[in-house]
Order: structure tokens, then C-alpha cells, then sequence
């Protein structure tokens, strides 16, 4: 197949503070047709914040991007008309350096991570303030694009790549949920532009939904919607963020749910009904003062290095660990203003400062580890 004439780019953008399941996986699942290239506090529900950038805090100046490096496109993917993206978590050191740098998940060749994370530690920001004075600022995102200019968005384009995507639709239509899987996760091993990544990670959200496997399809459906879904179809666009209000729910994310609704009223303002319910569940639930339990377990990553994870966005003041099985060993609580580190165990009850702002934890370990998170006042 032959390819128009172009050349590489890499964009970048800073990330905000980012009913039944049987009827979002049917809409979902009928919305997965790939698109040929063209020729021619209690009360806190209402108010989760959205981005952009990081959750206003009194007295807090977020930090400013002053001098950075060009981040050049890898030749080799350049080649191969590869795309993809990473997605960078760091500190803002009070004299403007970055710190705490960590990928924390890409999609494409590893070489894109590499040369992110290289290239990044140089950046220079003026450093956030407070009160009039320097301080840090944790938990800052950023999401580097790699795009190949001259290719049409949302277009597929390499051959190979949709011949394996076509047999794993046609897998997923006769209910071969599992060899679906096989054959898209093949196929994420090609080369991709963002896309075909998208629309592949789309259907294996799908596929893990219809095999009850919720975790799974969480993690691929949020790499779908990555830059608000921007590599999706408008309407796949639509029937993936309806999935994903319905997945994060489930995991215990109201934040992410409720951020994910957002954007599906954004995309069609008419929105979806089931997803109206599940957000009027979770008005009810963050309401309501009653503890949160949110049942947390570790899983690698293998598009980036480091231990198993599980992150999860703070909405109240105080947690502690509960029913702890496998090797759930530490975790980092990361907040606009503060960050923290502490060994896990079931005895202890943490509190957040009030002026800490926005926080997200995550815990680290080893893989399949489980535990329940409970929040409260």
C-alpha cells in the first residue's frame, strides 16, 4: 500500500486531573468498524474538576513550561510510518527541574519511550507559587504525541495491521471473545498510527467486557479515549466513552467516570441513558458520608518498565488499607501540593491535608496482589 509523501511531527499537551454492562458492550461492540483512508467532599460529585491543567488550590500558581528541547521523531518509526503516544508523570522541582520522572503508559515503539523520557529530564519550567514563593509542584502530566504529518486522522493505513483487525471483529461477532483477543493483541505488535491503535484498543475493551474480564477492558478503553478520544470516530467516539463512564464506575473511580461523562456530553450533547443512571449513582454515593470501599489489584504494564500498580483518584479526606492478599507493599499519594510515601499496612488510617489539593494514589507490588481502599471523612 502505498503511503502520501510526509513527514514526522511530536505534540504534546499537558493533561487535566484526569445499566448494564450488556447493553454499553452491544452498542460498543457495533461501533468497531475500522474507517479506510479518504482519497481524495460529601457534596464533591458536582464539582470534580475536569482539567484543564491542574485543580485550582488558594493561593497555588501552576508551573509554566519555559524552555524545552525538541523531542525528535525515532527515525525507525519514521520509516515504518509508526505512531504513537506517551504519557509522562513528574514533579516540578521549586527551581523549575523536573523530578520523579515516570512513564506511565505509551502505546508504539519502546523507542518512543525512550527518547521521551531522555529528552524530558532537560526541560526547564518556571516553578509553581504559593503564597508568592517557589514550591513544588507534584503529580504534573504530560502526553507526548508522534504523528506522522500528511496522513489523513483517522484513517487506517497499513495493510497488514487491518487484515488481522477485520478476523478479530469477525471473531468478536461469532462470540470467539478470547481468540479475538489473540488476534488484536497481534496486531498491536505491527505498526500502527494512532488510529488503528485507538480503534484496536476500542475492540479489546470490548472483548474483555464480553468475557467479564473488567479490569482488562478498563485498561484498553482508557488508552482508546487517550487525548479525550481524539483517534475515534465521532460516533465510536460516543459508545466508548459510554463504556468507559460504566467501567470506572465499577473500578471505583468516580472521578474518571464522572470526567469521562463530561466528554461524552461534550461529543453528544443528547447524552447516552445509561450512562445518565450511573451518574446519578454516583452523585448519590460521593453525597452520601457513609465510607468508600474501592477493591484495588495490581497489574503490570508491559508498554513501560516498573512493578505492578494500581492508581486511584483521592475524593476524600482520609484512607487506610483493608483485606490485604499478595504483596501489596508501598504506595506514593501524590497531590498538587504534597507528595507521600508509606509501607502498607492494615492498622494504620492516613489523613490528607486540607490544603493539599487534588490527589491521586498508587500503590505498587507485585502483580495480582488485591486489597480494599476505604475512604472516608
Amino acid at each position: 500500500m502505498s503511503l502520501p509523501q510526509s513527514r514526522a511531527s511530536v505534540c504534546l499537551q499537558m493533561r487535566g486531573y484526569h445499566l448494564t454492562r450488556t447493553l454499553m458492550l452491544a452498542a460498543a461492540a457495533a461501533a468497531i468498524a475500522l474507517v479506510a483512508p479518504v482519497r481524495a467532599d460529601p457534596a464533591r460529585g458536582a464539582d470534580v474538576y475536569c482539567g484543564p491543567g491542574i485543580a485550582p488550590l488558594a493561593g497555588f500558581e501552576p508551573a509554566v513550561l519555559t524552555d524545552r528541547t525538541e523531542v525528535r521523531y525515532p527515525p525507525s518509526s519514521e520509516e515504518d510510518w509508526s505512531e504513537g503516544w506517551v504519557l509522562l508523570n513528574f514533579t516540578v522541582a521549586k527551581d523549575g527541574s523536573v523530578q520523579d520522572l515516570l512513564a506511565t503508559d505509551a502505546m508504539g515503539a519502546k523507542a518512543f519511550v525512550d527518547r521521551t523520557v531522555r529528552i524530558f529530564k532537560g526541560w526547564r519550567f518556571k516553578p509553581a507559587m504559593r503564597n508568592g514563593a517557589p514550591v513544588d509542584q507534584y503529580g504534573t502530566e504530560f502526553i507526548f504525541e508522534y504523528r506522522m504529518e500528511g496522513v489523513k486522522d483517522r484513517s487506517a493505513v497499513h495493510r497488514e495491521f487491518v487484515q488481522r483487525y477485520e478476523q478479530a471483529r469477525a471473531l468478536i461477532r461469532e462470540k470467539k471473545f478470547t481468540e479475538a483477543i489473540q488476534r488484536l493483541q497481534n496486531a498491536m505488535r505491527l505498526r500502527t498510527n494512532l488510529y488503528e491503535s485507538a480503534m484496536a484498543s476500542f475492540a479489546l475493551a470490548v472483548a474483555h467486557g464480553q468475557l467479564k474480564d473488567w479490569r482488562a477492558a478498563l485498561f484498553h478503553i482508557r488508552r482508546a479515549t487517550i487525548s479525550e478520544g481524539a483517534f475515534l470516530e465521532p460516533a465510536v467516539k460516543v459508545n466508548a466513552l459510554a463504556l468507559q463512564v460504566q467501567l470506572e464506575t465499577d473500578d471505583g473511580n468516580y472521578r474518571g467516570a464522572t470526567c469521562a461523562h463530561k466528554l461524552l456530553l461534550k461529543a453528544q450533547p443528547a447524552g447516552d441513558p445509561d450512562a445518565a443512571k450511573i451518574m446519578a449513582k454516583i452523585e448519590a454515593v460521593l453525597k452520601n458520608p457513609a465510607p468508600l470501599a474501592i477493591q484495588g489489584r495490581l497489574a503490570s504494564n508491559p508498554a513501560v518498565e516498573g512493578p505492578a500498580t494500581w492508581t486511584h483518584p483521592l475524593l476524600r479526606a482520609k484512607f487506610y488499607f483493608a483485606e490485604i492478599k499478595g504483596e501489596a507493599k508501598s504506595f506514593r499519594l501524590v497531590c498538587t501540593g504534597t507528595v507521600f510515601e508509606s509501607a502498607i499496612d492494615a492498622e494504620t488510617e492516613w489523613s490528607v491535608p486540607t490544603a493539599a489539593g487534588e490527589c491521586n494514589l498508587r500503590v505498587e507490588g507485585a502483580p495480582g496482589a488485591q486489597f480494599h481502599l476505604v475512604e472516608g471523612w
